[in-house]
């Protein structure tokens, strides 16, 4: 089984926050440079301040929910999958969102909000609520491998297309620039990821 942890369990999410906030003032001071009119930067010193600092954590609250549910699905490739190249991206999957979990999860403790309790991502109960409901999920388990395997990887890629909106809407509403840079890669990640789960999808 993939290791279970929660928000609070990760020790190096510091370095993960440090690491956000310096590619956003690398970013934010290139967008200067190259344009200080530009009408993304209109749009943000228009926002309301209070509005758009709700929006800060709302979005860094979605995020995390939405890491959790992917961790809870992605664990049962574990128990259920044979396919090396299926368990190995699993794995990848896993690490990836944990740190992104921790790494919001500081930046709203920066921000003076409190991040979502997460217990366990392999807690499961009989649904994981948002992905599959308790007779998808029944299902889905029960299956012959191949069949998993295929039904996994399509429900992986409904789930991971799940944040686009969340990081757009940061992108236009939010005002912190940690925020707004590591929603701009969520969108990135995600491409990438459906690229990825794409190619594991085709028979081999």
């Amino acid at each position: 089984m993939l290791s279970a942890r929660t928000v609070s369990a990760r020790t190096s999410a510091g370095v993960g926050a440090a690491a956000l906030l310096v590619l956003a003032a690398s970013l934010a001071g290139c967008g200067a440079a190259s344009d200080a009119s530009s009408p993304a930067t209109a749009a943000t010193m228009s926002l309301d301040p209070a509005a758009a600092a709700e929006q800060d954590a709302a979005f860094a609250a979605a995020m995390i929910d939405h890491h959790h549910r992917t961790l809870q699905l992605v664990g049962l490739a574990a128990e259920h999958a044979e396919n090396p190249a299926i368990l190995s991206y699993a794995g990848e999957l896993q690490t990836l969102h944990e740190q992104q979990m921790t790494d919001l999860a500081d930046l709203m403790t920066g921000w003076g909000k409190t991040p979502p309790h997460i217990e366990g991502h392999t807690d499961l109960g009989d649904s994981i609520p948002g992905v599959l409901d308790k007779t998808q999920l029944a299902t889905l388990t029960a299956s012959p491998t191949a069949e998993f395997e295929k039904t996994f990887l399509t429900t992986l890629a409904a789930q991971q297309r799940r944040a686009l909106p969340i990081a757009q809407k940061e992108l236009q509403a939010g005002a912190d620039p940690v925020a707004k840079t590591y929603a701009q890669q969520v969108l990135n990640d995600v491409n990438t990821q459906l690229e990825t789960l794409k190619t594991l999808s085709q028979p081999s």
